[in-house]
């Protein structure tokens, strides 16, 4: 079952960066995949029985049944318990999602139109880069100096709204390597489709030496 959950997202779902992100893409395959089962079911039932107490004659009637008490328990039953147990494992991922975590890499990334800037506390800023060390948490800090914004990584599956005059937080532990696009999902203005941004996830020691580098010039 587990082996189908991890096809499923591995194939429709974008690379998970984030242990988070895998636990999402189990939960979205138990969606599917019970959702499918269960269209089986009814649909498939529904077939058969069409075929199956297909009127024969004119005078042929169809057995008065007013109802089963086991079936109408089954299809209360097994639904509710299919509810509640993607409730409690959705609630389980949002806990630990929200949850941040108190010793985090944080980083104060600001949404403008139309690009994103980052600054570390170091005095370091990029422009549209978020650089940060693997199997590190990082806590993104967010704000906006005008319209409402939001940073999307669809790899770790986070999204936070940066709205101006406040601050909001998002924060991930990538565990891959590589480079993994940033897109604003709320609309901004007319160049909205272009307010796209690099995370860029590198080893300890590259981040460290950039962070160097980087901070001779700020």
């Amino acid at each position: 079952m587990f082996w189908m959950q991890y096809a499923f997202a591995s194939k429709f779902m974008p690379t998970a960066a984030t242990d988070v992100a895998g636990q999402v893409n189990n939960l979205y395959s138990f969606l599917l995949i019970s959702s499918f089962i269960a269209c089986v079911i009814v649909v498939g039932g529904m077939i058969y029985f069409t075929f199956k107490y297909k009127r024969q004659s004119l005078e042929a009637k169809s057995a008065y049944i007013t109802h089963n008490t086991f079936l109408e328990f089954l299809w209360s039953f097994i639904p509710l318990v299919i509810f509640l147990v993607v409730f409690a494992w959705g609630w389980h991922i949002y806990h630990q999602m929200r949850h941040m975590p108190k010793d985090a890499l944080e980083i104060h990334v600001t949404g403008k139109q139309w690009a994103w800037e980052a600054a570390y506390k170091s005095g370091v800023k990029t422009a549209n880069l978020v650089k940060v060390p693997v199997n590190t948490d990082v806590k993104i800090i967010l704000a906006s100096t005008d319209v409402i914004h939001s940073f999307y990584v669809p790899s770790f599956r986070i999204k936070q709204d940066a709205v101006p005059g406040r601050y909001t937080a998002v924060w991930f532990n990538a565990n891959k390597l590589g480079d993994f696009h940033i897109f604003c999902t709320e609309y901004c203005g007319t160049n909205h489709s272009g307010m796209l941004g690099k995370l860029q996830v590198v080893t300890q020691e590259e981040y460290d030496s950039w962070l160097e580098e980087e901070s001779k010039f700020s």
